[in-house]
């Protein structure tokens, strides 16, 4: 009975979106994420031009291109790719 209960392996959730075989997700998890880190540093820049020449910048046109325009992109691009290959 206990040879029985070290057997049950691990079997991830179906819902989880990096089960679902496609390493699309992956690249797609990767660029949110390197757009969260460019709009950050974007931040950091239009911040300084504005100390430099007191003009406001807005942010939230470049940051959502970033966040969620370019993962988009990416996603759309890894599904082609991967019904091209089948």
């Amino acid at each position: 009975m206990d040879a029985d209960r070290r057997r049950i392996s691990f079997k991830p959730r179906p819902d989880t979106p990096v089960d679902s075989g496609r390493e699309g997700n992956l690249w797609v998890m990767a660029a949110a994420a390197a757009g969260l880190i460019a709009s950050y540093v974007l931040n950091r820049r239009l911040i300084a031009q504005q100390l430099r020449d007191g003009q406001p910048r807005r942010l939230w046109p470049y940051a959502l291109a970033l966040v969620v325009g370019w993962p988009a992109l990416v996603s759309w691009v890894s599904r082609i790719l991967d019904h091209r290959d089948a």
